[in-house]
């Protein structure tokens, strides 16, 4: 870039938006129209317009008056712009060089008018805001219950279990629609419990159907579902042994938001089963999980 501005520079190239340039005469008996025409082609070459030359339709006039050793030179632009002028001192200047100190002073105000007059360039437009993320239809729940403790009882028999559980839920998030707090979701899980005192151990796939409220850092969720599994029953000329357990329960839920990704969830459930080993249930879950 520094070579091809000295080129330019050499080849005496104007600046973008430079003006002709017409010198009126100068009558100054200490630096005449000659001398400072002709070092005054020199410093801004092709742009000075040549007296016999045709005026063009837009150019910038510069005349140079006398005030005693000094020089006053004024540019005032013909079309439209704001006239610039400088008082140059030539007192301390040999006579023979005042011509060329008052073309170099004309070559700099004409860098001054050049400056003063360019257009102010528009400011860049802001850059667009950026999008804001698309809020997230659904959000994919993993939570465990390391402990389940439960109760059950079948015909004359009752015990307490422990055991734990696995679970996943789909759910549609409650920020998806400001101000609104309900959501709805579904939830895959699986659970075991046992042995207990009679030495009976259940393993079982439930599905459940889910609607949740939040209010303030709380998120209530009431499920209805039923769930399909096997029971071994371990006691001495047990009868029958095994056996499948079906039917439906219900939950309610307490989950708490602890970080961006995880929760904690409190939980009772309860329901019926049917089959050889059918009993009524309910159990509380206590555990946690994260947010995907």
């Amino acid at each position: 870039m520094m070579g091809l501005a000295l080129v330019l520079a050499v080849a005496g190239t104007a600046p973008s938006g430079a003006l002709p340039v017409r010198l009126a005469p100068v009558t100054c008996p200490g630096f005449p129209d000659a001398g400072v025409r002709a070092a005054l082609a020199v410093e801004i070459r092709d742009r000075l317009v040549a007296e016999a030359t045709p005026t063009p339709p837009d150019f910038a006039l510069v005349s140079v008056a006398c005030a005693r050793d000094d020089a006053e030179l004024l540019i005032v632009r013909q079309g439209s712009g704001v006239p610039v002028r400088r008082q140059v001192p030539l007192a301390a200047v040999a006579p023979d060089a005042r011509p060329r100190a008052v073309a170099i002073a004309i070559a700099e105000l004409l860098r001054v008018d050049l400056a003063r007059n360019e257009p102010v360039p528009e400011p860049a437009p802001a850059p667009p805001p950026a999008p804001a993320p698309a809020p997230r239809k659904v959000v994919v729940t993993f939570d465990g219950a390391p402990f389940v403790f439960g109760w059950y009882s079948s015909g004359d028999k009752q015990a307490w279990t422990t055991g734990l559980q696995l679970r996943f839920a789909f759910l549609r998030p409650t920020e998806t629609v400001p101000r609104r707090n309900s959501a709805w979701g579904v939830a895959l899980g699986f659970d075991e419990h046992g042995p207990d005192a009679v030495n009976r151990f259940v393993m079982a796939l439930g599905a459940s159907a889910l609607i949740r409220r939040r209010q303030d850092r709380f998120i209530f969720e009431l499920g209805l579902g039923g769930r399909f599994g096997t029971v071994s029953d371990y006691t001495v000329n047990a009868s029958p042994a095994s056996g499948s357990v079906y039917g439906p329960f219900g939950s309610l839920a307490v989950e708490t938001p602890l970080y961006k990704w995880s929760f904690s969830r409190l939980a009772v459930e309860a329901g019926a089963d049917g089959g050889p080993f059918a009993d009524r249930w309910a159990r509380l879950v206590l555990g946690g999980g994260g947010y995907f």
